[in-house]
């Protein structure tokens, strides 16, 4: 079986950070996209595709392990299969994109524009659901304290915005910390 070592495409050692990975991937997509060879970029990108989900990393360790390794994996075949098909799909999305990405003729700092704009996207549609909780509390709140005149109404505002302020932080906070 035909196997990409991608540690080896991105210049990275076995153990690596987020943002080592990160940075690896734009220093080698530069160079990738510069130069006249198209699939080199494709490569990048997939081996960046692959090892950027923490699942499909493993997933790919258990496979590198077995066929670039050449280390013996007590798997069954069926979970082999399972496991190279995953990997597959996701290099077949990633090379999909590469080559949509090539024939449009972007470059690099267009790319990288690209990307800084999807993770600010993700980032920001994950805040907004795990702190939903949070914000649908203090919007109750809010609305008790500025429209109802009675003490109770008031103090259940105050309470309510705490109660959000304190749902929204705790949420946030384990969304970035994970």
């Amino acid at each position: 079986m035909e196997m990409e070592n991608y540690y080896k495409i991105l210049g990275l050692g076995y153990k690596f950070s987020s943002f080592e990975l990160f940075k690896s991937y734009l220093r080698e997509s530069k160079k990738a996209l510069s130069s006249i060879n198209q699939n080199d970029f494709i490569k990048v990108h997939q081996a960046y595709e692959v090892l950027r989900n923490e699942r499909t990393a493993v997933r790919y360790n258990k496979i590198f392990k077995k066929f670039i390794l050449n280390q013996d994996q007590n798997f069954p075949k069926y979970s082999e299969d399972r496991l190279v098909n995953e990997l597959r799909q996701r290099e077949k999305t990633a090379f999909n994109f590469s080559k949509d990405l090539l024939n449009r003729g972007t470059t690099f700092n267009q790319h990288l524009l690209g990307i800084i704009v999807n993770i600010a996207i993700d980032d920001l549609l994950c805040i907004l659901t795990y702190g939903l909780s949070g914000i649908l509390c203090i919007s109750i709140g809010l609305y008790c304290f500025a429209f109802f005149n009675n003490n109770e109404n008031i103090i259940g505002g105050i309470i309510l915005i705490v109660l959000g302020l304190f749902l929204f932080k705790r949420n946030v906070s384990n969304y970035i910390t994970n």
